[in-house]
């Protein structure tokens, strides 16, 4: 089944198996994460990368970097832990973009939001409600 399939089924009440209900969470996640990912590179579109001061950045813009990494999902969708970037900070030189993106992030933000942003980290991954609600915020 697609993603409008299951999504049908479920608001309509019908009763979904335990398959169906990962299926749809995992395309939901899928969704989530590429409307979420747009939202940032078109906010951020007119900056420099992120991490522009790495001897190799590109300066290109073509990445949504998350500074706590995308598998903590209580900061896979937080715009203040999402910033621009060019494929070579964020993929190729992974030690020096988080160097140079954790200064950002305390020049921007402050050390207390920085500690409560570490602190929060290890918060429950998004129930199928939630990734709908953001779907629908960042599209």
């Amino acid at each position: 089944m697609n993603i409008n399939q299951l999504t049908k089924k479920r608001q309509s009440g019908e009763k979904m198996t335990k398959k169906e209900e990962t299926e749809l969470w995992k395309k939901l996640r899928d969704k989530c994460d590429e409307v979420f990912s747009a939202w940032i590179r078109n906010r951020d579109k007119w900056k420099d990368c992120i991490t522009w001061e790495v001897p190799t950045c590109k300066h290109k813009i073509e990445h949504c970097c998350h500074w706590i990494e995308r598998w903590r999902y209580s900061h896979r969708r937080d715009e203040n832990n999402c910033y621009w970037g060019c494929s070579s900070c964020n993929t190729f030189h992974e030690w020096e973009h988080k160097i140079y993106y954790t200064n950002f992030m305390m020049k921007k933000n402050g050390q207390e939001r920085v500690d409560k942003q570490l602190f929060e980290r290890n918060k429950i991954k998004p129930d199928i409600d939630d990734l709908l609600y953001l779907i629908d915020k960042y599209s």
